[in-house]
C-alpha cells in the first residue's frame, strides 16, 4: 500500500468561483442571443465540472426558450463531422431555438493525429476536416455549436486552424480556484475507498484529477509553494490510482514528478513519502533493486527528521523487497528492525503488518509452525485495533500456513472466514484472493469442478476491480484445472489468456505457462 502525504484537508467549496459563474453567465447569454450557424468554445479540463455545467445550462436555457443538445461526437464519428452532428440530431424537432455542446472532441483529435502531427507537421484529420467544413455546417447545421474541449486540444486546434478562429462567437473558461478545492477535498476524501472501489470508479477519478493536475499547472503563479503542493497531492492520488490499475509505467510517471516538486519545496516529510510510493512502484514492476534503492533513502531521510515511525516503515518494505529476491533471512533481519521500531513508538498497525510479514518470511524458510505464530499475534492485533481488511487478510495466511501443513479442512475453514470478512466490508480484491484460495484447495481435494466455479467467481472480481495479477493466476489455475479434467482445449485457451497478461505486467510467472504451453501442444 503506498505511504500517504501528510497534506491537510482543504476546506470544502462546492461553490463555483466567481470566475468561472462569470464564464457561465456569458455562455448563457451567449446561447439566448446567437443564431444561425455560429461557432464558441468552451474549455475546461475538470470532467465532473463539465458535466456540472452541462446540466445546469440545460435547465436554464430552456427557461430561456433554448433547446441545448449535449452530443458526444466521438460515439458515431467516421471521418465525416457533419453526417456524426446529424444523426444525433435525427428525429428531434430542429424548427424551434436550438443549441449544441459538442463533446467527445479531445480523443478524436488524439486518435487520428500522427506524432508529426502533434509537432505541428501538417493538421490532425480531425482537425482538417472540421476548417475543410466549415461553409457545409454553416449550411446543413444552422444551429449555435459549442465545442467543448481540454487545454491541450484547445492549444492545438488554434495553431493547427487559425482561420477557424475567425468564425469563433465567444470563448469560455471554467475552472478556478473554487472548482480545484472541491476537487482536492473530493480526492483526499475518496482515498479510504480506493482499496474496495470498482476500477471504473478508479479510471474515472483518473480522469477528474488529470484534469485537475492541468489546471493547476495553468494556474497563475503555478510555481509558488501552495500551488506545488496542490500539484503534489494530485500526483500522489494519480500514482495510487495507477497503482491501483497496475499502470506501473504510469505510476512511476506521477511519482517522479511529485519527487521533484518535494525536492524544489525542500519537504523533507514529503519526499520520503514519495520515495516509500516510488519504492512500492519499483517492487511491483519486478525491479526490485530500483525499490531497495529508493527504500534505503527513506531510510536515511527519516533518520535524518527523526521519523521513527517512516523509519520502521522503510524497513519493514526492505524486508519485502528482500523476501522478493528469495532472501528471507535477510528480509527477517529487517523485519525485526522494524518490530522493535513499530513496537517502541507505540505503532499497533505497524507491528501487526510486520508480524504477519514475518509469518511469510519463516513459511517461506518451510517453518510454518513459526510462521503461524506470527500471524496469530498479527491477527490479534488486528483485532484490538479493529483493522477488519487486515483481519480478513491475516486469517487468509493462516490458512495458506495450515494448507502447506496439509491441514486442508483447518485451511477451509480460514479461507471461508477470511471471505466473510472481506465481503462485509466490500473489499473485492481481497474477496477475489480468498475464492482463488478456495479454488487451490479444492483442487487439492480432486474437486476440481467446485475449484473452477471459484476461480470464475475470481475472474468477474479481478476483471471489475482492474486486478490485472488475479485474472491472470485465476485463468491460469482454470488451465490447470481443466488439463486434470482431460479438456485440455479449454487448458490451453486458459493458459494463453493468462500468459498474455502475465507478459503484460511482466510477472515472472509467464515463463512457467510458456513452458506447460509448449508441454500441452506437443502432447
Amino acid at each position: 500500500m503506498p505511504s500517504r502525504l501528510s497534506l491537510r484537508k482543504p476546506v470544502p467549496n462546492a461553490a463555483i468561483d466567481e470566475a468561472t459563474e462569470k464564464s457561465y453567465q456569458h455562455l448563457l447569454a451567449f446561447l439566448d442571443l446567437a443564431s444561425g450557424s455560429t461557432f464558441a468554445i468552451a474549455r475546461c479540463n475538470m470532467p465532473s465540472l463539465r458535466m456540472e455545467i452541462l446540466r445546469r445550462v440545460s435547465a436554464d436555457a430552456a427557461i430561456k426558450g433554448v433547446t441545448v443538445n449535449v452530443i458526444d461526437i466521438s460515439l458515431n464519428y467516421a471521418g465525416d463531422f457533419v453526417a456524426a452532428v446529424k444523426s444525433h440530431l435525427d428525429g428531434l424537432a430542429t424548427n424551434g431555438r436550438m443549441a449544441i455542446m459538442l463533446t467527445g472532441i479531445d480523443g478524436l483529435i488524439y486518435q487520428s493525429a500522427s506524432r508529426d502531427n502533434l509537432k505541428g507537421g501538417g493538421r490532425t484529420p480531425f482537425i482538417a476536416r472540421l476548417n475543410f467544413d466549415r461553409e457545409r455546417i454553416a449550411r446543413d447545421v444552422p444551429f449555435p455549436i459549442v465545442l467543448w474541449l481540454e487545454s491541450e486540444s484547445l492549444t492545438l486546434l488554434l495553431k493547427q486552424a487559425p482561420d477557424f478562429t475567425q468564425w469563433i462567437s465567444g470563448h469560455f473558461h471554467f475552472g478556478g480556484g473554487a472548482a480545484e478545492a472541491k476537487a482536492l477535498d473530493e480526492m483526499l476524501g475518496s482515498y479510504e475507498s480506493l482499496p474496495s472501489q470498482p476500477a471504473t470508479d478508479t479510471r474515472k477519478q483518473l480522469d477528474e484529477f488529470s484534469g485537475l493536475l492541468q489546471e493547476l499547472k495553468e494556474t497563475r503563479g503555478c510555481e509558488d509553494a501552495v500551488t506545488l503542493r496542490k500539484r503534489l497531492a494530485v500526483l500522489n492520488a494519480l500514482g495510487e490510482r495507477y497503482l491501483r490499475l497496475s499502470a506501473f509505467n504510469k505510476a512511476q510517471e506521477q511519482w517522479t514528478e511529485a519527487l521533484e516538486i518535494a525536492t524544489k519545496l525542500n519537504d523533507r516529510q514529503a519526499e520520503s513519502s514519495v520515495l516509500g510510493n516510488l519504492g512500492v512502484t519499483y517492487r511491483n514492476m519486478g525491479e526490485t533493486h530500483r525499490a531497495i534503492e529508493s527504500y534505503e533513502k527513506v531510510v536515511v531521510i527519516t533518520r535524518d527528521i527523526g521519523d521513527r515511525r517512516g523509519e520502521g516503515d522503510a524497513l519493514g518494505h526492505l524486508g519485502v523487497a528482500y523476501k522478493n529476491l528469495g532472501d528471507p533471512r535477510r528480509a527477517i533481519e529487517f523485519y525485526e528492525k522494524a518490530l522493535a521500531m513499530h513496537r517502541e513508538v507505540g505503532d499497533r498497525w505497524g507491528e501487526c503488518n510486520t508480524s504477519g510479514n514475518l509469518g511469510v518470511a519463516y513459511h517461506l524458510l518451510g517453518e510454518t509452525r513459526h510462521a503461524i505464530e506470527y500471524y496469530e499475534q498479527s491477527l490479534a492485533i488486528k483485532r484490538e485495533i479493529g483493522d477488519r481488511r487486515g483481519e480478513g487478510i491475516t486469517l487468509g495466511n493462516l490458512g495458506t500456513a495450515y494448507q502447506a501443513l496439509g491441514e486442508t479442512r483447518r485451511a477451509i475453514e480460514f479461507y471461508e472466514q477470511a471471505l466473510t470478512i472481506h465481503r462485509e466490508i466490500g473489499y473485492r480484491r481481497g474477496e477475489g484472493g480468498s475464492l482463488g484460495n478456495l479454488g487451490l484447495v479444492y483442487a487439492a481435494l480432486g474437486e476440481t469442478r467446485r475449484a473452477i466455479e471459484l476461480y470464475e467467481q475470481r475472474i468477474v472480481i479481478a476483471r471489475e476491480t482492474g486486478d490485472r495479477w488475479g485474472m491472470g493466476n485465476a485463468l491460469w489455475n482454470m488451465g490447470l484445472a481443466f488439463d486434470k479434467l482431460g479438456e485440455r482445449a479449454q487448458a490451453i485457451a486458459h493458459a494463453e489468456a493468462a500468459l498474455k497478461i502475465f507478459e503484460q505486467i511482466e510477472d515472472p510467472n509467464a515463463e512457467k505457462v510458456r513452458q506447460q504451453l509448449a508441454e500441452w501442444r506437443k502432447a
